[in-house]
């Protein structure tokens, strides 16, 4: 199947009416979330599968990267109505890592070739909750939902970037 590669920005034309048809049309979607839209209620499909070609979640200020504010989620359903997710990388200090870092339900999505790091770290950690409950997953950190018929891959590495980690897994931290 045809894969379409995230070159850099972000934008509404691969992103309408509650469909992804691009990677940009994710990047998007996921600044959306990330500065407050919550689509509850609201399920999203991706009709494509998509590199994001290391997109960093890690930090908004940095021009290559999607804005995400880690107090805003998505509230809705994905559905990634059987395709693939690769090439995300999220390294950031704090709580709340993945994919999504919460979420509702994501449903029919498989997650490839990307790098999840929760740096939960008491130099990074901005409070005592941070830095015991770092909640890291591939897909989700927090899950408000269900995950159904969705697969992580053996490329795809989950880890920590400090010693004081805690719920962590493969699909949800």
């Amino acid at each position: 199947p045809d894969i379409d590669v995230w070159q850099g920005g972000w934008s509404y034309n691969g992103f309408s009416n509650n469909h992804i048809t691009s990677a940009d049309g994710f990047a998007q979607f996921i600044n959306n979330v990330g500065t407050g839209t919550s689509y509850s209620g609201q399920t999203l499909y991706l009709d494509i599968d998509i590199d994001l070609n290391g997109l960093n979640f890690g930090n908004g200020e940095n021009g290559s990267n999607v804005y995400y504010d880690k107090a805003n989620y998505f509230e809705g359903t994905f559905d990634g109505q059987g395709h693939t997710i690769s090439g995300i990388v999220v390294n950031r200090p704090g709580n709340n890592n993945g994919l999504f870092g919460q979420a509702g339900n994501i449903k029919n999505l498989t997650l490839d070739n990307s790098t999840i790091v929760g740096n939960c770290n008491p130099d990074f950690a901005a409070t005592a909750r941070d830095i015991q409950d770092s909640n890291t997953g591939g897909l989700v950190g927090i899950l408000n939902g269900t995950v159904e018929n969705c697969h992580v891959t053996s490329s795809v590495t989950v880890r920590t970037g400090g010693d004081y980690m805690r719920n962590f897994g493969g699909i949800v931290g």
